[in-house]
């Protein structure tokens, strides 16, 4: 996939795969990778090509940043809760507790 000056972007897996699941595109155009919500909507996780120049410039050698989702006073925060390589646990995680 093209992601910013990267014309081969590797998410680590499927877009197919991903939709099937129920993610949903939550990417803004100024992120330095793509992002995806879960289907619960309680997660959003960044695809991290490792490498990608500027993944490696950033010290990225995880594919997957995982995220929680919080609201306090009206704005969403992000708390992080796993960087991982491992798409199956990334899908694990990302169902929820």
């Amino acid at each position: 996939m093209q992601w910013l000056d990267n014309k081969n972007y590797n998410l680590n897996c499927d877009l197919k795969d991903l939709d099937n699941k129920g993610f949903t595109n939550s990417t803004y155009h100024h992120d330095l990778s793509p992002s995806y919500i879960s289907k619960n909507g309680q997660f959003q996780v960044f695809f991290i090509d490792i490498d990608d120049k500027n993944m490696k410039i950033e010290g990225q050698d995880k594919k997957f940043v995982i995220n929680r989702i919080k609201t306090n006073s009206n704005e969403e925060v992000l708390e992080h809760i796993l960087s991982t390589n491992d798409y199956n646990e990334m899908l694990k995680t990302t169902k929820g507790k």
